[in-house]
């Protein structure tokens, strides 16, 4: 597995998988409730047959858009169910 931290020990915000958030302390992860109901949507409508750019639309319908606004892009949403199927 990648490390996620830099030499220090501490979680780079950058780093950090979608679904979850650095702690206050900066060593930890917590899950994000938030993006972990948009995670189990996107897989929901993966497991319903829905294509990614579909899913992307689906979720800016609902107002489930991306940490820093904007459309989902296809290609994230494959690396975002990838990472998520994979932790």
């Amino acid at each position: 597995a990648m490390c996620r931290t830099n030499a220090c020990g501490v979680f780079s915000a950058s780093l950090r998988m979608y679904g979850w958030r650095v702690t206050d302390d900066g060593a930890h992860l917590e899950a994000d409730p938030a993006e972990q109901a948009v995670l189990a949507e996107m897989r929901e409508l993966r497991a319903a047959g829905l294509s990614l750019r579909a899913i992307g639309a689906a979720l800016a319908e609902r107002g489930m858009l991306p940490r820093r606004g904007g459309v989902w892009n296809p290609k994230t949403l494959r690396a975002v169910l990838r990472r998520a199927a994979a932790a």
